[in-house]
């Protein structure tokens, strides 16, 4: 079975397009051929389709598992592959020249990081020899990564950027919030084994509240009855943190809670909490510029794909 490679690389190319193979459907599959992807102007060879796929195993640890649920996510990626190559078609040759510069150094930059968490050069042969790619591919996939990006990236004003930040801000993505919490665990992660029954711990955590109710200090509350070893020692407090990182029912309260009021037991996959929203607010735009531009790609690209790639494409057939 193909291994799955998560590699924490600094470059920032690598994260742009791989978020995209989750386009459209619909173009018919033809009989057998020697291409996968038949376009006006021209194709995508198994060679080639087989490489773009090594390098999204490279990249994305999850994607024979999407492939594995969703079977006409292959042809979202030919569709992909296709994207890149006819707009980096476009490219003069200086700035073909450029983007090579900008690629070898991200290439330089991914090599260094893959060897260290690999564990050496011999590990990170094996690796790419097991996908079945070659630092040229990956450099390629680079090159025309960032070419697409900063296609796209001329096509939206500042006004767009604001815009987008605010209707995130309204789907509440940049939320930050100072909560102070006492968890009565029903069940420890680290051993999965029950620690107490779950009408157990809704009865200790509304004693707790009830305490909080009649003016006990919440610190001193936490520091002494909290399951929650991340928190124990600053008295239940997580102070300015992303609530997106945190679990859903848990990350609801800390969106909708009122401000420095007791809420009634949240019950997690943990067990209960106790929570006080201390403090809420978003992340300025300035510190979130570059996950807003992303996202603004993202939309210019699915759309591209969904309207103008379509009217081009001929045939898609996936090999087996």
């Amino acid at each position: 079975m193909q291994r799955s490679w998560k590699l924490n690389v600094s470059s920032k190319i690598v994260a742009v397009v791989l978020a995209f193979g989750v386009f459209l459907t619909g173009v018919p599959a033809m009989a057998a051929s020697t291409n996968v992807v038949v376009y006006t102007g021209g194709t995508i060879t198994k060679a080639e389709f087989q490489t773009f796929e090594g390098i999204n195993r490279l990249f994305n640890p999850y994607y024979d598992q999407i492939v594995s649920m969703d079977t006409t996510y292959r042809k979202k990626i030919a569709r992909q592959l296709v994207g890149l190559k006819v707009l980096t078609a476009k490219a003069d040759k200086a700035t073909l020249a450029k983007l090579s510069t900008r690629a070898t150094s991200e290439l330089n930059s991914f090599r260094s990081d893959a060897r260290t968490q690999l564990g050496g050069q011999d590990a990170y042969k094996s690796m790419l020899n097991e996908l079945k790619i070659t630092e040229s591919d990956i450099k390629t996939y680079f090159m025309r990564s960032a070419y697409v990006t900063d296609y796209f990236k001329k096509t939206y004003s500042a006004i767009d950027v604001t815009n987008q930040y605010n209707k995130m801000v309204k789907n509440n993505q940049f939320v930050i919030a100072s909560v102070r919490h006492i968890l009565v665990m029903t069940n420890d992660p680290s051993t999965g084994k029950a620690k107490r029954t779950d009408a157990e711990a809704l009865k200790i955590a509304k004693q707790l509240k009830a305490k909080l109710d009649a003016g006990a200090d919440f610190a001193t509350l936490a520091k002494a009855n909290t399951d929650d070893g991340g928190s124990k020692n600053t008295g239940g407090l997580y102070a300015d943190a992303d609530v997106n990182t945190w679990v859903a029912e848990f990350k609801t309260a800390a969106i909708k809670q009122p401000l420095n009021k007791i809420g009634d037991p949240v019950k997690t996959t943990y067990g209960y909490h106790i929570i006080r929203v201390e403090k809420r607010s978003n992340k300025k735009l300035a510190d979130v510029r570059t996950t807003v531009e992303g996202q603004l790609f993202q939309d210019k690209f699915s759309t591209y794909i969904e309207k103008d790639l379509a009217k081009v494409i001929k045939s898609v057939v996936i090999p087996k």
